[in-house]
């Protein structure tokens, strides 16, 4: 989880951010979604899913620096990561 500091505004609702890195993603081998979900005023999370878990960390390694200059200004905290397996994915 992600937990983005407040703009002057109050919640950051900018979302310029997230779809430069899902668009970085979207370029790298194995990609098959990025998901980003608003779950409290300051929090966001964030799903990946790439066919591997090479290929993730691979998009993950190559983005890195990337990620840093564009999330490290939005971020109140560390950044907790978790990965899994998919246990059941469905699409329209």
């Amino acid at each position: 989880m992600l937990k983005p500091t407040s703009t002057a505004r109050g919640g950051s609702t900018d979302d310029t951010a997230a779809r430069e890195i899902g668009t970085q993603l979207s370029q790298k081998p194995g990609f098959q979604s990025y998901t980003v979900v608003r779950t409290a005023e300051d929090e966001v999370v964030v799903m990946t899913v790439f066919d591997t878990r090479e290929q993730l960390e691979a998009a993950v390694h190559a983005l890195a620096e990337f990620v840093h200059q564009r999330v490290a200004p939005l971020q109140a905290g560390e950044p907790e990561r978790r990965a899994g397996d998919v246990l059941y994915q469905t699409r329209a």
